[in-house]
């Protein structure tokens, strides 16, 4: 019986370092897809992204959670990754910056930028986590899921 299990030991050892074993299949880059992506996004602090964000917050907190909170000032808008998730994935900008919201608090935010995101997947889109006011707790602990 110990014998047994050793040679299946030896075989099984065998198949997976001559690569008979499972292997991950090689992935293209993301640009060299039939429908590709090409990492254009834009900046963390482009204009069109920190409205966004801005108006997005202001439509949550007041449809869905009858808050009167706003964003009143944004600052230090920066870049903490780019493409982290491998050259196959859908291109992500990873930012961070800290807001003031309407009720005078200083905030950290976190939102990722991600090309094919938009309308129809023509343009880029936005996730977002605002530190303290994520309610239902999409990106816990404290906006991680949304950081690389």
């Amino acid at each position: 019986m110990r014998r047994l299990a050793a040679i299946s030991l030896i075989l099984a050892a065998g198949f997976s370092l001559s690569g008979f074993g499972v292997a991950a299949r090689e992935q293209p880059p993301a640009e060299k897809r039939i429908v590709p992506f090409h990492g254009n996004l834009p900046a963390c602090e482009d204009a069109g992204v920190l409205g966004t964000l801005n108006s997005r917050f202001a439509a949550r907190e007041s449809g869905y959670w009858h808050s009167p909170l706003t964003i009143v000032n944004l600052e230090y808008p920066r870049q903490i990754a780019f493409r982290t998730n491998g050259l196959d994935v859908v291109p992500r900008r990873y930012c961070t910056a800290t807001v003031t919201t309407s009720d005078l608090k200083r905030r950290k935010v976190d939102y990722a930028i991600i090309e094919g995101d938009g309308f129809l997947g023509f343009s880029w889109g936005l996730e977002y986590c605002v530190g303290g006011l994520d309610r239902s707790y999409a990106y816990a602990p404290y906006c991680k899921m949304v950081r690389p």
